[in-house]
């Protein structure tokens, strides 16, 4: 009786051993590919990293241009007017000349 259940202890640390080693194999496995998926996604947040700052650079450019374009569009703005101005001005003194000329002539 003895050696019988030394026998079955043996044959139950077999397979705990075999359940043990299978264990540890599954375990590596699922390492392993948390490991590639880790690496996938590293690989993903980079490519998108990448678009996200050609597409910030694209914006800050087009922004650049806009904002060039309006102070253009200020300076004529500014300039039309102190150019109505200025005429209005021109104007006003050639009709204070003629004014001036009339009463001089009379």
């Amino acid at each position: 009786m003895h050696d019988d259940l030394l026998g079955r202890i043996d044959e139950t640390n077999a397979r705990i051993d075999k359940v043990h080693d299978d264990l540890l194999g599954r375990i590596d496995g699922t390492h392993k590919r948390i490991d590639e998926t880790n690496a996938r996604i590293d690989k993903v947040h980079d490519d998108l990293l990448g678009c996200i700052n050609k597409v910030h650079d694209g914006l800050i450019a087009r922004i650049d241009e806009t904002n060039r374009r309006l102070d253009r569009l200020y300076e004529v703005i500014v300039r039309r007017e102190e150019h109505t101005l200025l005429a209005q001005e021109v104007r006003e003194l050639r009709s204070r000349v003629d004014t001036l000329e009339r009463k001089l002539a009379a």
